[in-house]
């Protein structure tokens, strides 16, 4: 038989466990369920901080693309011009992409996102300007209506430039269409360039070229490609017989 003092140590032993295991247990409970909350919390954020990441990378990677493109129509038209010994556009052309790259190296360079959490997925491509290239899709080969002709249409040469929505397809049925209409029209899709933006007119340099700038100026009208009325201009760097448009939308 078990004495009655050694029964007594072996109870008040057996309290003292049941005691501690009261606090043990709610502890240990409490600590997992504040260490799933914050794993949950730090999940979280890195997953934000990816998402962020991945939004900035796709955004500067449409602003490297869009210059690009911006870049490679303007040497094409720079290079269009030298052929046909336009050397005073060529050179604008040069002046105008000058200033901006210019401002485009001043320009403050986009913040850094440090994502802690696993890696995201594959960094964004930045595939070479493909400035020339027909938009994809059947573009129409001419306009649904005619534009009005103009008797000594084809005295003159015709350079479209364009920017904003407009897209290549557009101009390339406004081209076609023009062309049709007696306009020597060329190239056969227009030239995309940032100094268009902003712009609605045919530029002509003789005071005698003025009538088929209006004639020009009232046929781009008919077609539509611009949102707003075209003017024509007058600019003493325009060659003789030669008109310049300038759209965008």
């Amino acid at each position: 038989m078990i004495a009655a003092a050694e029964l007594d140590q072996r109870l008040d032993r057996l309290q003292r466990v049941s005691q501690r295991w009261r606090v043990l247990v709610p502890a240990g409970l409490f600590a997992i369920i504040l260490g799933f909350v914050v794993l949950t919390i730090y999940l979280d954020q890195a997953r934000r901080r990816a998402e962020t990441a991945v939004v900035q990378a796709a955004e500067e990677h449409r602003k490297l693309q869009a210059n690009a493109n911006a870049t490679a129509t303007t040497l094409e038209a720079v290079k269009a011009a030298m052929s046909a010994g336009d050397l005073p556009t060529a050179l604008r052309l040069l002046n105008v992409e000058a200033r901006l790259q210019e401002k485009i190296a001043q320009a403050p360079p986009p913040p850094v996102v440090e994502v802690a959490a696993a890696p995201v997925s594959a960094p964004v491509a930045i595939p070479r300007p493909q400035a020339a290239a027909v938009l994809r899709g059947k573009a129409p080969a001419r306009l649904s209506r005619p534009v009005p002709s103009f008797a000594q249409a084809g005295l003159y040469r015709v350079f479209i430039q364009f920017a904003g929505v407009i897209q290549r397809r557009q101009v390339i049925a406004v081209n076609n269409s023009l062309r049709d209409a007696g306009w020597n029209v060329q190239g056969s899709s227009g030239e995309r360039l940032a100094a268009a933006a902003g712009l609605n007119e045919v530029r002509y340099g003789r005071a005698e070229d003025k009538p088929a700038a209006d004639a020009l100026a009232a046929a781009l009208d008919a077609t539509g490609l611009s949102a707003r009325p075209v003017r024509v201009r007058p600019l003493s760097i325009v060659r003789p017989g030669v008109l310049e448009a300038w759209i965008s939308r």
